[in-house]
């Protein structure tokens, strides 16, 4: 008789920042509660070409946002990593391509009651090569105008992460965020 093959997966690190983003010399399981005054980091990462943006559906299984839409890749940032590394990561784990944001800096950092979360805006001049989804996270991909964009988000198809609206307006209005034109 055959028995079930149990995963295990590894548990995810995080250091533990201050109210300042120092580091704390401390280190954080995933999955547990953060201390009051304690907080990690998360990097979201938008990715255009040809006046698109590439969004990704995730899995169904996924605890948070089944089968929703969402930006290009996100991800937290593991321990001894930096928010840039992590993006580099993140992308060539979830989405199965290299690119480098050496010299790039978050277009912008969110901060929540427990976490920094970076935000960072590629503009791909070249056509991406073919995309390799991590099937454990990634259900689907494809590039979006602003008006599908916006129209994901209204339908509550696409998680509506409060800076992405903001994104999605400079996008429509063709403003300059961080001398990006998306």
């Amino acid at each position: 008789m055959n028995e079930p093959i149990k995963v295990l997966k590894e548990i995810e690190n995080w250091d533990v920042l201050d109210e300042n983003r120092q580091l704390t010399g401390r280190i954080h399981p995933r999955g547990t509660p953060m201390a009051k005054g304690e907080f990690h980091q998360v990097v979201h990462i938008c990715i255009f070409h040809g006046g698109k943006l590439l969004v990704q559906q995730r899995q169904v299984w996924k605890r948070s946002w089944p089968g929703r839409w969402d930006i290009s890749v996100a991800g937290c940032v593991l321990a001894g990593e930096t928010s840039r590394q992590t993006a580099e990561r993140e992308i060539s784990e979830e989405i199965g391509i290299s690119l480098s944001l050496a010299g790039k800096l978050p277009w912008m950092t969110m901060v929540y009651e427990d976490c920094f979360d970076d935000w960072w805006i590629v503009e791909q001049k070249e056509p991406l090569p073919p995309l390799h989804l991590q099937e454990s996270e990634v259900m689907d991909a494809r590039w979006v105008s602003p008006q599908e964009l916006e129209a994901l988000l209204d339908s509550g198809e696409m998680i509506s992460h409060p800076p992405l609206r903001w994104i999605l307006e400079e996008w429509k209005q063709g403003r300059n965020g961080n001398k990006s034109r998306f």
